[in-house]
């Protein structure tokens, strides 16, 4: 039995697949297997994938599209390693990735799971995505978005094996967030914090192509999570707490600053009472996402800098002096932003 079952669907990636493959076939830890399922294909994706002779490399085809969700699922059951790595077909793992999971997972047997940091390709070429790392951390940053990448991805292969804990298709095209959040309420889940991954963006990608849909499904995923906080929020709260997930520029306004700071301190005022997450990791969390969006703001000038440190907010931010420098810099040097 292999140590780990590489699961990867593939579709239309005959761009891409061959050079997924060499970067699996490249780590150094080479007790695996690569489960390959092709599904629906119309290039010449599998065609690529038969070329290569290596043993280790199974490959399942389905004639018809049936999506990532199933597709995954279905190589889950034919997988016999003690960890299911994932892969997608067009992005590429570094060559100790698997060593260094494995070496996380084989040393702390209450994890369920872990992933890592990536680098984007294609449009953003030094773009890094920084992940939380310990497990209470990972949990908080859920509320706002996933705290994994699925292509960084090992868990282990026991957890999946349970029916309530395999990828949902209902919730494709985010069925990796959904499931992360569903696991994270029994498992542990760390990130290592380091680049394991490249992780490639391009016109022709799944979350690109459905985003109205991806976007819809994450705010499910989301939305449970408030309620699990006893909050069923408004129109105008789901806008802000949506907003803040993204992490994106808004037209900020003092007004949009008040708002903000009421709806982050309602999540906070909750989970002191219910205790759903980790309170120190929690308010950290709450926290940079206060610090965020006062750095929207920083058209406001001096009120946008007042009003970040002088809310309870940013009390709980450990580099809370380093994070109003920045604020403050902002202020002075519009013009030349500063990107943290």
């Amino acid at each position: 039995m292999p140590k780990i079952s590489v699961i990867m669907p593939l579709y239309n990636s005959e761009d891409y697949v061959e050079q997924a493959i060499h970067s699996v076939l490249s780590q150094t830890m080479r007790d695996f297997e690569l489960l390959v399922l092709d599904d629906g294909s119309e290039d010449k994706s599998i065609e690529i994938v038969q070329k290569f002779s290596d043993k280790r490399i199974r490959v399942v085809i389905h004639a018809e599209n049936m999506g990532a969700a199933k597709a995954r699922n279905t190589l889950l059951e034919i997988a016999t390693g003690k960890y299911i790595a994932l892969m997608d077909s067009d992005d590429l793992s570094l060559p100790q990735r698997f060593a260094k999971q494995v070496r996380l997972l084989d040393s702390q047997p209450q994890a369920g799971g872990c992933g890592a940091w990536i680098q984007i390709l294609g449009r953003r070429p030094h773009a890094l995505w920084r992940y939380p790392a310990d497990p209470d951390a990972v949990r908080a940053c859920m509320l706002f978005g996933s705290p994994l990448a699925a292509p960084t991805v090992m868990v282990r292969t026991s957890i999946l094996a349970q029916p309530h804990l395999q990828f949902d298709s209902r919730f494709e095209p985010a069925e990796d967030y959904d499931l992360w959040e569903r696991i994270a309420r029994t498992y542990n889940l760390y990130n290592i914090a380091e680049v394991l991954a490249l992780y490639r963006i391009h016109s022709s990608q799944l979350s690109q192509r459905k985003r109205k849909k991806q976007q819809d499904c994450s705010w499910k995923v989301q939305l449970r999570q408030l309620q699990q906080l006893g909050i069923n929020p408004t129109e105008m709260e789901k806008s802000l707490h949506w907003g803040l997930g993204l992490q994106a520029p808004v037209a900020a306004d003092t007004k949009y600053i008040q708002a903000t700071e009421q709806w982050l301190s309602k999540l906070v005022n909750a989970n002191d009472q219910l205790n759903i997450f980790s309170p120190k990791s929690f308010n950290q969390e709450i926290s940079r996402r206060w610090f965020r969006a006062c750095r929207t703001s920083v058209q406001q000038g001096h009120t946008s800098w007042n009003t970040y440190g002088q809310s309870l907010l940013s009390s709980w931010e450990p580099v809370r002096w380093r994070r109003k420098g920045r604020l403050f810099l902002d202020w002075l040097l519009p013009h030349k932003r500063i990107r943290h």
